[in-house]
């Protein structure tokens, strides 16, 4: 959604053209640029590399060292290459930090292997230096409008003669309401579910409220009491919360898509049973005041 994707295979980028290629980019007083991905091409074994403006927001899963600006500055020949993917560069071999890889017939040294990315990384000035641009990617602020992506198209259209420019598609009107709706639905189940085990639990509590009654008796205070309800409802609650998400996995292995496709982890899990656990109290606590409110001397009417 924030993206804009090029292809300059079918420009003839002249020297001056590709030196100044960042500074058209940065330099075009329409919106700010959070990061501009470029791609590279080394003819002489065909393989694919990638050079970032920050490379300093892409440094957290990095193994070594990663690519610094100082490397920027200097052009240095330093190289982040990620397990290899042949998809990709079907010619690419496998390094360790430390190792000489060849690119363009000159020697670049590894200080560091990016895990989550499929191409070679290089300082984007010595791509700029040695190699072919092939393309970039303009990453945007989320606050850039549709306009201004309009407006920085017909830019780069007028600054790089036969330049590709493929601005994000906005997300179809279809998709949200196809989003929208699961999330309502699923929202009411919930807010139901809850109900329903409120309810229960109001009635279990009527069906023993005796026991609690002498066991304020035998001297359990009005506050230990609660305390009891509240952790026998998070006890119960936890069970059938439990249980649900066994049966979800378990649905996960059939062949039904609704739950096939259901991403699940752990901290949606948490979140979603916090959030729950968090209402049934509250809903349940007016309850429990009114029941252990009175004295023991007008509960006792009720043994």
């Amino acid at each position: 959604m924030r993206t804009i994707k090029t292809d300059l295979k079918k420009c003839k980028l002249d020297k001056q053209i590709t030196n100044n290629v960042v500074n058209i980019i940065k330099n075009n007083n329409i919106s700010d640029i959070e990061n501009i991905s470029m791609f590279f091409i080394d003819n002489t074994n065909n393989r694919q590399l990638v050079g970032y403006l920050y490379p300093n927001k892409f440094s957290k899963d990095v193994f070594g060292s990663p690519i610094s600006f100082e490397d920027i500055e200097k052009g240095s020949y330093v190289v982040i290459p990620r397990n290899p993917d042949n998809r990709y560069n079907p010619n690419v071999e496998q390094y360790n930090i430390g190792d000489n890889m060849v690119i363009k017939n000159k020697s670049f040294k590894v200080k560091g292997i990016r895990k989550y990315y499929y191409l070679d990384e290089i300082p984007y000035t010595t791509g700029l230096k040695f190699l072919t641009l092939s393309a970039f990617d303009i990453i945007l602020p989320d606050s850039t409008s549709d306009k201004q992506k309009e407006m920085l198209k017909k830019y780069l259209e007028t600054n790089i003669k036969n330049i590709k420019v493929i601005l994000p598609e906005s997300i179809p009107e279809k998709v949200i309401t196809s989003l929208f709706i699961p999330l309502v639905s699923s929202i009411f189940i919930g807010l139901i579910a809850i109900f329903n085990f409120t309810f229960l639990y109001k009635y279990m509590i009527e069906k023993s409220r005796k026991d609690y009654i002498l066991l304020r008796i035998c001297g359990c205070s009005r506050l230990k009491s609660i305390l009891l309800l509240f952790s026998q409802m998070a006890f119960l609650f936890t069970i059938s919360y439990f249980i649900s998400l066994i049966v979800l996995l378990i649905l996960k292995k059939t062949n039904v898509s609704i739950f096939s496709q259901t991403s699940i982890t752990i901290s949606n899990c948490l979140v979603i049973y916090i959030s729950f656990l968090s209402i049934i109290i509250l809903a349940i606590t007016p309850f429990l005041i009114s029941v252990f409110k009175k004295s023991l001397i007008a509960n006792q009417k009720l043994l």
